[in-house]
């Protein structure tokens, strides 16, 4: 690396540090169906793009995942086909297709753990059988009795999260499941109107008593505790949750899937509780992956004072399973909940949510397979990644993106043609690169994650290259455009790298295998609308 480009690092480092070890679990996919382009530009695209930007200032990573394997989608899946035991290779199935897709898209991911095989599944189940005595023993344990829809078989003895439909209770959206996808707020089966019968209808049903364990929510779990964990503009998520729910939070339901409630209480809950993968699943899966990395490094990054800063990044769908966590703080629990919890709207397809269900939807698989570039798909999610707001993915719209921003890179990269000695970066060459940098470090000041504004701080440099303001320094400009590529293109970027500068990018020497599938940065072909168009038509017809 040339001292300059050091230089100007440093300064950014200096403005904008980052901590010394950082702990990404990305996503908590429900594998009930295929990974596809929504999940990828939001909570995937985001953790890697956040874990890749504190890497290169110097920060230890370590990223991992899980899936929820658990949840009611896989089983409300199972029971529609009529077949229960088919839930575990349902959500084994898609929960190796998911991890193929991840590793094809260089999303990193050093664990992803599927909790309903072993070992995972008898190490998070131990998990949440010690968490819910340790409750138990403090005395935050209550069983409850409530007015639930009865099921039938296949269904389960009661009907929550994707077994439910009705209105959310604060924006009156028709929804089903758990959580509203309009808001984000938790859906009280109590006040849900429909029980849905296997076949995907809502049928009549009726209403009996069943008795669920709920545990009394910690002081912390409050607006005024979740600053700088939550951004602001989610702080809605914890400030209503008790208008509905008052001060306790949910952690069994019946279910024939799902890991068997084990803790003794009298009295005792409906015969068939599961422990909520909701809430106890998010929590089984952190400890398991928390154990593995106490296995590499020593430290549990859950584990109370580990100096580790750990960051959920998620979908609005999954936040408040990921909030919760910081209601089961207990002092006679090690556990740490997540430092920073980064959370993102929709991306929708074409003013509609995606959805594999009614087959609107592009499989990343598919994209995989269609021959589309890693890099230049995820620089194309990020230009409409999500944030705050739903952002739209229209097909036309994001292949004209792509086909200019592959230019400029391309551009860029022809015309800082290395030659032979290269003078020192005059003063203002270097402020441009540290402005440059500075602009992509703020896009990731967690728990705000901000992809659109990283990828113009890259193409913003581009830009200056084509425009000749660099000529004359090609490897100080080709070292700075790698640089802000790795978030976003890692495998372009480690090309560019290359040729400017010996060996990796910072931080990627904590990323076994990058390096063993070289990209030619020369060859970017950006996604067009004929690929697109061809991926959605074998989205709705397989």
């Amino acid at each position: 690396m040339l001292d300059s480009v050091s230089r100007a690092l440093d300064r950014v480092r200096t403005d904008q540090p980052v901590k010394p070890s950082y702990f990404f679990f990305a996503g908590y996919l429900t594998p009930n169906g295929e990974l596809h382009l929504g999940h990828l530009g939001g909570p995937y695209l985001r953790s890697d793009a956040a874990a890749r930007c504190m890497g290169m200032y110097g920060a230890q990573v370590a990223c991992a995942t899980g899936s929820d394997a658990f949840e009611s989608s896989v089983t409300y899946a199972a029971a529609a086909n009529s077949a229960p035991e088919t839930a575990a290779s349902i959500a084994t199935h898609f929960t190796d297709r998911a991890a193929q897709a991840l590793r094809s898209m260089r999303i990193r991911q050093d664990d992803f753990v599927n909790p309903c095989q072993e070992p995972v599944r008898g190490e998070a189940a131990e998990a949440c059988h010690r968490l819910a005595s340790a409750l138990g023993d403090a005395d935050r344990l209550t069983v409850r009795e409530e007015q639930l829809f009865l099921g039938t078989p296949p269904a389960p003895a009661a009907a929550t999260g994707a077994f439910l439909s009705g209105r959310c209770t604060y924006c009156e959206v028709p929804q089903s499941g758990n959580v509203c996808e309009q808001c984000g707020r938790w859906m009280h089966p109590e006040r849900m109107t429909s029980a849905w019968v296997p076949d995907g209808t809502s049928g009549p049903a009726e209403r009996g008593g069943v008795s669920s364990v709920f545990v009394r929510t910690a002081a912390e779990m409050n607006t005024e505790a979740m600053r700088g964990v939550l951004e602001p503009e989610f702080a809605h998520l914890v400030r209503d949750y008790p208008d509905v729910f008052g001060d306790t939070l949910r952690l069994s339901h019946p279910s024939w899937w799902g890991l068997p409630w084990s803790t003794r209480l009298t009295p005792a809950p409906h015969p068939e509780s599961v422990f909520s993968s909701y809430v106890m699943g998010k929590y089984g899966s952190t400890r398991v992956l928390g154990a593995r990395q106490r296995e590499r490094t020593g430290v549990d990054p859950f584990s109370s004072g580990s100096g580790v800063t750990t960051v959920a990044v998620g979908g609005l769908d999954s936040a408040f399973g990921w909030i919760s966590l910081q209601a089961l703080v207990d002092p006679t629990v090690d556990f740490a909940p997540f430092d920073h919890i980064v959370v993102n709207r929709f991306m929708l397809l074409r003013g509609e949510k995606f959805s594999t269900s009614r087959k609107h939807v592009i499989r990343v698989n598919d994209a995989i397979a269609h021959g589309l570039s890693p890099d230049a798909l995820r620089l194309m999610l990020a230009r409409v990644s999500p944030s705050h707001e739903e952002s739209d993915f229209v097909p036309e719209k994001a292949a004209a993106q792509s086909g200019d921003d592959c230019a400029t890179l391309l551009g860029a990269l022809r015309r800082s043609q290395i030659g032979g000695v290269e003078p020192e970066a005059a003063p203002q060459f270097l402020d441009a690169a540290v402005a440059h940098l500075r602009r992509q470090r703020a896009a990731f000041a967690l728990p705000s994650v901000d992809l659109p504004a990283a990828a113009e701080a890259l193409l913003d440099w581009a830009s200056l290259l084509c425009e000749g303001a660099l000529d004359g320094h090609p490897r100080f400009a080709r070292q700075v455009l790698a640089l802000l590529a790795l978030p976003l293109l890692p495998g372009w970027a480690v090309g560019v790298w290359r040729t400017a500068a010996e060996g990796l990018p910072p931080g990627l020497d904590q990323e076994p295998g990058i390096a063993e599938h070289p990209v030619d940065p020369f060859d970017l072909p950006p996604v067009s609308a004929a690929d697109l168009d061809a991926l959605a038509e074998q989205g709705r017809t397989s």
